[in-house]
């Protein structure tokens, strides 16, 4: 609190800024290496490696929204964030050696894990724009999941959930999408690099959740020893099991695919944008067959691959087709 009341004083006054940088720097060092170091022996590393983590990701915060007007060269916090994932990364190391045999060392690795994840989805806003913003932090989205799914790590797949619910409220429920520059020519444009690659990335999530041994990493090796002595059978599911995820990141993806496919439609028909006037009865017409030709494949799909999403998507634009030729009509 009394660093954050400095902060706003400095940002005020834009003087003792040097001052300020050292101590926030100390303190983020003191605290990350001391609940590092202390994690080692404790009875509950996980608590101390959550500290250690979250203390040095909240003094970056603090001196990044106090001195990032005054950076002493160019795209300094990009470095330092990842420079700091990049730390946090090495100290993993050392637990991920002892974690099979002791679930207190999982779950610091775990909190870790989180950090460096943290810091480097930090970078996405600072150096790109509104345009790569999301979709940086969709291309995460993925790699988290393999990351934790081969770890074992059921933090990041909170991690993964929320990434991937950023990604959706972002590009499926902001408005300010209908007024961007989005470039003149159909079909290769930016609505294609913006709704047609997250929509890969959440959908490639959702198999990977669906198929873990992909990454090879759903349970030990036979020849590893077990994480503890083994306990009586228990129905409790793990603490973070979101078994929801996989479905939700299916929706998620089907809402992407319909997004973009209506708004080409749209691009095209409005010339490069996706504000203007009603749409002609052209316009109507194509919206409904190519739902009607995608609500098909969708259901052809879905005898291979019985999941609700093609079922209930394709069965959604049969009838969203029905409704708007009721509306052009």
């Amino acid at each position: 609190v009394l660093l954050i009341a400095w902060g706003v004083k400095t940002l005020a006054s834009s003087q003792g800024e040097t001052e300020f940088a050292i101590v926030a720097g100390s303190m983020g060092a003191l605290f990350l290496g001391g609940g590092y170091a202390c994690l080692f022996g404790a009875k509950r590393p996980g608590m101390w490696a959550s500290l250690a983590v979250a203390s040095a990701f909240a003094f970056y915060l603090i001196a990044y929204f106090t001195l990032r007007t005054s950076a002493p060269v160019p795209h300094f916090w990009s470095i330092l964030a990842g420079g700091l994932a990049a730390v946090l990364a090495i100290a993993a190391h050392p637990l991920m050696l002892g974690r099979l045999t002791d679930r207190g060392v999982n779950a610091a690795l775990g909190a870790i894990c989180v950090g460096v994840t943290a810091f480097a989805a930090t970078i996405v806003p600072i150096e790109f724009d509104r345009f790569g913003l999301t979709v940086g932090w969709a291309i995460m989205t993925p790699i988290v999941a393999a990351i934790g799914l081969r770890l074992r790590l059921e933090t990041l797949r909170v991690m993964a959930a929320i990434l991937a619910a950023v990604v959706t409220v972002r590009l499926l429920l902001n408005p300010l999408v209908l007024v961007y520059d989005l470039g003149d020519l159909p079909i290769v444009n930016w609505l294609l690099f913006g709704y047609g690659l997250p929509g890969v990335c959440l959908g490639v999530t959702s198999w990977l959740y669906r198929h873990p041994k992909t990454v090879g990493g759903d349970e030990p090796e036979p020849d590893e020893p077990p994480l503890e002595e083994p306990k009586p059978e228990t129905t409790q599911r793990p603490r973070f099991a979101l078994t929801w995820l996989p479905d939700a990141l299916e929706w998620a993806t089907a809402a992407f695919g319909f997004a973009l496919v209506t708004f080409e439609i749209r691009h095209a028909f409005q010339g490069g944008q996706l504000t203007g006037g009603a749409p002609s009865l052209m316009e109507w017409a194509t919206y409904v067959n190519v739902w009607l030709l995608a609500a098909t494949g969708m259901r052809l799909a879905a005898h291979r691959w019985p999941l609700q999403t093609l079922v209930w998507g394709g069965k959604a634009l049969t009838v969203g087709a029905f409704v708007v030729v009721g509306l052009a009509l």
